[in-house]
């Protein structure tokens, strides 16, 4: 089971649990890997840690080691919800993006919406809801590669009906499991695929310049990938080839990043990293959305909270 929680909401990480743990009663024996600690499970009776290619292994009391890890992952969550509710709000007078009657349809299913959201100038929003909420389609709806039904309609500001979509894609910077499916299928370099967020691209159709692989090369060492540009998207973990596209991402200065699960598949170290990177650009002014299950996750500068609710079968579009 490799890291097999990522992506889950917290009722459907426990009730994975809870399956793993009646799994277990016939003696059924199983690996787990898991970057957060708090996510180990109660039943475990030994404990590895892998660094730099070397185990170390020991024989643990059942749960104990699981409620110790889960602890601190409380406390900070207990932290974090203080800090959402206790922050003021430096709203904005200047709405940056609106939706109105927004819907998105899938296979003639409405799968979001209908929503009517501003996110306004200065403002960090935090958007959680169960599997199958609509986060996800949400964020590819505010950076463009969806587009609400008829009926409804998405302003940003600067950027007048008729703006072609890929001037506000240069404005936004994206981090996604989509885009990280797709990227894990090209044969695209790390390079290539840092260099591409100049260009809203997935891959290149020209080589890079000397000056954007040298920019490359920059963003790749503050998110702590020095000297993997020329590898593979396919050469990389998991969580390497997510603190690329964090590169790619703040390759340049944003108006906006949206972060759509960002810190799965990252361990403690990477994700203070890459929680670094992303507050630097807040304080240079860029705003932020981000989706996540895991409430530890969330910075304090993130004050608004969107809660999309769990979606009942939707029916076809008529």
């Amino acid at each position: 089971l490799d890291e097999v929680l990522n992506g889950l909401d917290a009722a459907s990480r426990r009730l994975f649990m809870r399956s793993l743990r009646r799994a277990s009663e016939p003696g059924m024996a199983w690996v787990l890997t898991t970057h957060r600690l708090g996510e180990r499970p109660g039943a475990i009776t030994h404990a590895a840690r892998l660094e730099r290619g070397r185990l170390d292994a020991a024989v643990v009391a059942p749960g104990r080691n699981a409620r110790q890890a889960t602890a601190p992952a409380a406390r900070r969550e207990s932290s974090t919800r203080r800090a959402l509710g206790n922050a003021a709000a430096e709203r904005g007078s200047t709405p940056v993006l609106q939706l109105r009657n927004a819907c998105v349809y899938r296979d003639e299913r409405r799968v979001l919406g209908p929503l009517d959201w501003t996110i306004a100038s200065g403002e960090h929003w935090l958007i959680v809801g169960p599997n199958g909420a609509g986060k996800s389609t949400l964020i590819a709806l505010l950076y463009g590669d969806l587009s609400p039904a008829d009926g409804g309609r998405i302003e940003r500001q600067g950027f007048p009906p008729g703006t072609p979509i890929s001037e506000w894609k240069s404005a936004v910077g994206i981090v996604s499991p989509e885009l990280q499916s797709r990227y894990a299928a090209t044969a695209c370099t790390v390079e290539e695929i840092v260099v591409s967020g100049l260009h809203s691209s997935i891959g290149l159709d020209e080589p890079a310049s000397p000056a954007e692989r040298a920019l490359a090369s920059r963003r790749l060492a503050e998110v702590g990938l020095r000297g993997l540009g020329r590898r593979r998207a396919r050469e990389l973990s998991y969580g390497q080839l997510r603190r690329a596209l964090l590169a790619r991402a703040l390759i340049v200065n944003r108006r906006m990043l949206l972060l759509d699960e960002p810190f799965d598949g990252l361990d403690a170290s990477a994700r203070d990293i890459v929680a670094a990177q992303v507050a630097a650009a807040v304080q240079r002014g860029t705003q932020v959305v981000l989706a996540t299950h895991h409430p530890e996750d969330v910075p304090t500068y993130v004050t608004r909270c969107l809660t999309l609710p769990a979606r009942r079968a939707a029916r076809k579009r008529r």
